[in-house]
C-alpha cells in the first residue's frame, strides 16, 4: 500500500488591521501499490482539489452541492478499505481509469466518488465490475 498525505491551507484577512485567520484541511489515505504514475497523479489532483473545496467552505461557511451529496452516515457505513481497494483492484484490471470508475459510480449509485460509497454501494460496484467488460 502506498500512504498519500495531502493538506492545504489559506490565510484570509481578519476584521483587526494586520492580522489573518488561517483555514487548513488534511487527509491521508492508502491506496494501491500497482497504481501508475499517470493514476497516481490524476488521484493526487482529484483529493486536492476535494480539499480545496472543504478550505473554502470553512472560509465561507456554506457547503456545496458537491459535498451535499449522499455520504455515509458513520464511520461503520462507509466502504470498508478493503471494499475500496478491491473496487479500484477490478476497475484496474478491466482498464477502467479512476475518472471513469467516479463516473460509473456517480452514474449508477449517485455519489461523486468511491470515498462517498456505503458498504452496500460499494458492495453493489464491485458486483457491476466483476461483469464489466473492457471497451
Amino acid at each position: 500500500m502506498l500512504t498519500l498525505n495531502i493538506s492545504h491551507s489559506k490565510k484570509v484577512p481578519a476584521d483587526v488591521d494586520f492580522s489573518s485567520k488561517s483555514y487548513s484541511v488534511a487527509l491521508s489515505v492508502e491506496l494501491p501499490n500497482n497504481m501508475s504514475a499517470q493514476e497516481l497523479k490524476a488521484e493526487m489532483h482529484r483529493r486536492y482539489a476535494e480539499l480545496e473545496i472543504a478550505v473554502d467552505e470553512q472560509i465561507t461557511g456554506k457547503v456545496t452541492r458537491r459535498t451535499q451529496e449522499r455520504r455515509p452516515q458513520s464511520k461503520k457505513d462507509s466502504a470498508s478499505e478493503k471494499q475500496l481497494v478491491y473496487l479500484m483492484d477490478l476497475a484496474k484490471a478491466r482498464n477502467v481509469s479512476p475518472q471513469q470508475l467516479d463516473a460509473l459510480i456517480q452514474q449508477r449509485v449517485g455519489v461523486e466518488s468511491a470515498l462517498m460509497l456505503d458498504r452496500k454501494s460499494c458492495s453493489l460496484m464491485i458486483d457491476q465490475m466483476q461483469q464489466y467488460k473492457a471497451a
